[in-house]
């Protein structure tokens, strides 16, 4: 087994409030353009260099019965 050494974000930084943002119950794509004041492929793009440093992010499909995707901080990559 690998282990993966996760570089986390410097404080303050716009990675940083991102990951700040998904933890926990996890946040749309739509409240996190309201929190951060981007758009949507570059919430998109910085999920991916999140994902590309070690983080484990997921995301719920979204349909019309359940709503939007939410993304969601899981932890390191294994």
């Amino acid at each position: 087994m690998m282990n993966i050494k996760i570089h986390p974000p410097r404080k303050g930084t716009k990675l940083a409030r991102l990951l700040h943002a998904i933890k926990g119950r996890g946040a749309s794509t739509e409240s996190l353009t309201d929190q951060l004041g981007w758009r949507a492929h570059t919430i998109r793009a910085a999920i991916s260099r999140l994902r590309q440093r070690g983080y484990e992010i997921t995301c719920t499909d979204a349909t019309k019965k359940a709503g939007p995707s939410l993304y969601q901080l899981k932890g390191p990559s294994k």
